[in-house]
């Protein structure tokens, strides 16, 4: 159609030929002006017409492209191309080639675009106005907060390039360069209703045409004035909890608001009114619904905050105090003004308990909290104070305590070596002596010297009881008989202060698992303290019976009653605290007060039960409960017979450490035995050599840094010492000798006063073969060195037979005397072709001294090392021997004989026959 409206030519989409449309609903035709093309946006594709050749040709690029609604042309020549979901598209007709969502991603619906030089801008249903920079290839949007709505219909420029936009609420302005934005709807006389899409055009006057729903809309932008007229703002209501507030209402007689709220200078809430609504209106007649309003509470908020067209402001929990409630308008055209600003004070008044009278209590309060806090420290620190003076003072008794203990458990322990001088020599004495007068002489001396024993020990338990060191050695045993034995032996001392003593047991017999020492002890406690306090004519008994626990369990109860003096009642309940002496014993025989003491501790180790009932004057009964089931005490309880689980010699002995019958005096070979006696003190040293001396050859060092010497430089045949010395200790002492390879065959009896089972324990544990203690009996040493003579001959006899060439191939043995021997056995088969291997060579192989290594191998096979070595080579050869192909001669040089005739003479020393006579003699019998 030309201009006169004359058809020139008709295209549709039933024509024939290739000048035909895709599809016959057209939506947008552009006209580009560099090929002078018409693009051709249809419902079923895009075509190009060309004005050159008057065809229609579609475009395969966009044959799926059925959603463009809009086709505009930039300056380099490429078309953009605004689709209905895909966003934008930019095509290069030059390259033929497609760009999709060139700004990097889809923006929706595309309703319209406008290119200005490298600008794009795009209008969109979702994201408003889209400002696209194809240069820096970056973008800017202008979306609802900017111009009021997300959704934009049409784009259009005025002649001075200014944007102007249309949109469902109306028409607005942007100012690219100031970014300036206004908006314009129906109170401005813009038509009501929504905009069509890209239903605007710029006529050659200047005037733009938007048209929509409600009509078309025709006007010159510059006749478009500016309204910047900022009405003045009124309180118009408040409500608290939504409730309206009217002058003068009182709540509790409390009044919010004195005067009307659009007069009001304050508003006076309690504490408890923590919400508030405050409404507000600008005064403008003319275009009232585009007044934007914002607010600024003094004291709370740094910053205005705009609210929009909301004409109302809403508070929560405002903390007590004073604020100032600013709010403002803008003029319709979204001009602000410092005037005609509307204010009012709110004061939150505190609840009573943050008023300044509450805070005067408050203070009033802390002063008297603080006094009394610091009445109440000074109290306590005094009281501390004072507990810290009673714990130190605790403290430094029992730590004199415990001096003093140890004092007396170290003056205990030196007791005992001068008591072995005394009840060793009378023992003896009392045996041999026939004459009566002396005879009782002397037993009055033992007596009072076992008396003296039996404190000493007494005092060593009560150390141990106080350390918590004592154990239970429970074994089963007949109680009645034992409980006997105890009282037989007091029954001299009855006679002697005519006391009636008895003994009355409520059965014949009773089995119970008990430990021995403590039965024995304790009862022994209790008799002695009897017979001390109870006058001649008095009398004693001890009571026995078997009970019952509640738990079912059987238990033994044991009974001491006396008729003596009595406790007094105020001693009673201290009668078991250690070292306390009652008043009345003071006047009479005055104790160390550990016996009662110890006394209870051992009946508690036994799980056991005492106490104690007494009129004084009258009688005093100490009852003693014990458990005799072996299920109440634990397994480690249960005794082990230490003797037998130590050392193996202890089997020539009894259970009392004295000899067996049979073997008393018997000393075998011990005429030129050599014995090392190691200790501090002399006379000691005067009477184990008193003892061993008729039968040993007996020599003696001070100390142990002493016996060391002297060991590794003489032959001793055993070795008896002290565990408690200067210098160097009998520990120590035993644990370098026996870990000496020249000194480890030697046996060791540490002889010592320390009787602790720990003691014991770490003797044996260092190498040493017996452990006596102080005060021994003298046969019972004399049989001790004899046995570990013995079964040291014993030794040294097995290992003269036993050596055989096969010893070192088997399992390598872990005493150190056997691996001793394997290794020189191993030396001197590998030198045994060698007829200048002697003594020296082999000592030097060994690493030890030549004669150390004699003094080894004579202790340990009764050889010289040139006799031990000589019947090595002899045991190889007669294994050679036995080979067949092999003569006396070859034999003779292979195992290191230089000559055969002194081999002849030698293997015939030995094997009783010479080397043929072994050949012949193997052949026949194989």
């Amino acid at each position: 159609m030309d201009a006169k409206g004359r058809v020139l030519e008709h295209f549709t989409s039933k024509g024939t030929g290739v000048s035909t449309l895709p599809d016959n609903d057209i939506r947008a035709i552009y006209q580009s002006s560099i090929d002078r093309k018409l693009w051709i946006s249809t419902s079923n594709g895009i075509a190009c017409y060309d004005y050159a050749t008057r065809k229609i040709n579609a475009v395969s690029l966009f044959k799926n492209r059925t959603g463009v609604r809009c086709i505009k042309e930039d300056a380099k020549g490429d078309l953009w191309l605004g689709t209905y979901g895909d966003g934008v598209v930019q095509y290069q007709p030059a390259g033929a080639r497609v760009i999709t969502n060139p700004l990097g991603f889809n923006p929706g619906i595309v309703t319209d675009l406008l290119i200005n030089n490298d600008t794009v801008w795009l209008a969109t249903r979702s994201y408003g106005i889209i400002q696209f920079d194809t240069r820096r290839k970056n973008y800017k949007l202008y979306g609802e907060s900017l111009i009021g709505s997300n959704d934009v219909r049409s784009l259009v420029r005025d002649i001075s390039g200014q944007l102007w936009f249309g949109t469902p609420k109306g028409i607005g302005s942007l100012n690219a360069a100031t970014g300036e934005i206004k908006k314009y709807n129906s109170q401005d006389g813009v038509q009501s209703g929504e905009f069509y899409d890209r239903t605007v055009a710029a006529l050659p006057d200047g005037h733009l045409v938007f048209a929509g729903f409600g009509g078309m809309n025709i006007f010159h932008p510059w006749q478009v004035t500016k309204n910047d007229q900022c009405p003045p703002v009124v309180f118009t209501r408040l409500k608290i909890f939504n409730d309206i507030v009217f002058p003068s209402a009182a709540e509790n007689g409390h009044k919010v608001l004195r005067e009307n709220i659009s007069t009001a200078t304050e508003i006076v809430l309690q504490h408890h009114q923590t919400f508030f609504t405050l409404d507000f209106a600008g005064i403008n007649y003319y275009a009232n619904q585009k007044i934007q309003y914002a607010y600024l509470l003094e004291g709370f908020d740094p910053k205005w905050n705009d609210l929009g067209n909301q004409n109302s402001v809403s508070f929560r929990n405002l903390k007590p105090g004073k604020y100032i409630l600013k709010v403002r308008a803008s003029s319709p055209d979204e001009v602000w003004s410092e005037n005609n600003i509307a204010s009012i004070m709110i004061r939150v008044l505190p609840p009573f308990w943050k008023t300044s009278l509450a805070y005067l209590l408050y203070c009033l309060l802390a002063g008297i909290v603080i006094y009394a806090a610091w009445q109440f420290a000074t109290i306590r620190i005094r009281a501390n104070n004072t507990l810290k003076i009673e714990r130190v003072r605790r403290e430094q008794e029992e730590e004199l305590h415990q001096e003093k203990i140890q004092f007396f458990t170290n003056i205990s322990h030196e007791f005992r070596t001068p008591l072995t001088l005394l009840i060793s020599p009378l023992e003896k004495m009392y045996q041999e002596e026939e004459q009566s007068e002396r005879r009782l002489h002397f037993q009055l001396m033992l007596k009072n010297a076992r008396r003296l024993q039996l404190m000493v020990n007494q005092l060593l338990d009560f150390r141990k009881a106080e350390r918590g060191q004592m154990k239970l050695k429970i074994q089963q045993l007949e109680l009645i008989a034992l409980v006997r034995d105890i009282t037989i032996s007091f029954e001299d001392l009855s006679r002697e202060r005519r006391i009636d003593f008895s003994f009355r047991p409520a059965v014949d017999s009773l089995m119970g698992w008990v430990d021995n020492d403590v039965i024995t002890k304790t009862l022994v406690n209790l008799l002695s303290n009897a017979f001390k306090f109870t006058p001649p004519g008095g009398s004693i008994s001890v009571g026995l019976c078997e009970i019952r626990s509640p738990e079912g369990d059987r238990q033994v109860q044991l009974k001491v009653a006396d008729t003596g003096k009595g406790i007094l009642s105020e001693d009673l309940p201290h009668i078991f605290d250690r070292f306390y002496q009652g008043q009345q014993r003071s006047g009479a025989q005055k104790g160390s007060g550990i016996g009662l003491h110890l006394t209870r501790s051992l009946v508690e180790l036994h799980h056991g039960s005492i106490h104690v009932e007494s009129r004084p004057g009258v009688s005093t009964v100490f009852t003693m409960v014990l458990p005799i089931d072996k299920a109440s005490f634990d397994k480690e309880e249960l005794m082990i017979d230490f003797e037998s689980a130590s050392v193996s010699i202890d089997k020539y002995e009894g259970e009392d450490g004295k000899p067996e019958p049979g073997q008393q005096g018997k000393t075998p070979h011990s005429g030129k035995r050599r014995i090392l006696i190691v200790e501090d003190n002399e006379d000691i040293r005067v009477y184990i050599k008193s003892i061993l001396g008729g039968v040993y050859k007996i020599e003696e060092a001070e100390n142990g840094l002493i016996a060391l010497e002297m060991a590794h430089k003489n032959e001793y045949d055993l070795i008896i010492s002290d565990v408690m010395m200067p210098e160097l200790d009998g520990m120590e002492l035993c644990k370098q000798l026996k870990g000496s390879i020249e000194t480890s065959h030697i046996p060791i009896i540490l002889l010592t006063a320390k009787s602790e089972m720990d003691s014991r324990i770490e003797g044996l544990d260092v190498g040493a073969e017996s452990y006596i203690t102080k005060p021994f009996h003298p046969k019972h040493l004399l049989v001790r060195v004899a046995r570990l003579i013995e079964l040291r001959d014993l030794l040294k006899g097995r290992y003269s037979k036993k050596i055989s060439l096969g010893d070192i191939s088997g399992t390598p043995s872990t005493s150190p005397d056997e691996l001793f021997m394997q290794k020189a056995i191993r030396i001197i088969l590998d030198k045994m072709a060698d007829s200048e291997f002697n003594g020296d060579l082999l000592a030097g192989e060994m690493g030890v001294s030549r004669m150390g290594l004699h003094r080894k191998i004579k202790a340990m096979t009764g050889q010289s090392t040139g006799e031990f070595i000589r019947n090595i080579r002899l045991k190889k050869a007669a294994e050679l021997l036995k080979v067949q192909g092999r003569n006396v001669s070859e034999v003779c040089y292979d195992v290191g004989f230089s000559s055969p005739s002194y081999f002849t003479t030698c293997f015939a020393e030995v094997y009783k026959m010479t080397p043929s006579e072994y050949m012949k003699q193997f052949k026949e019998e194989n």
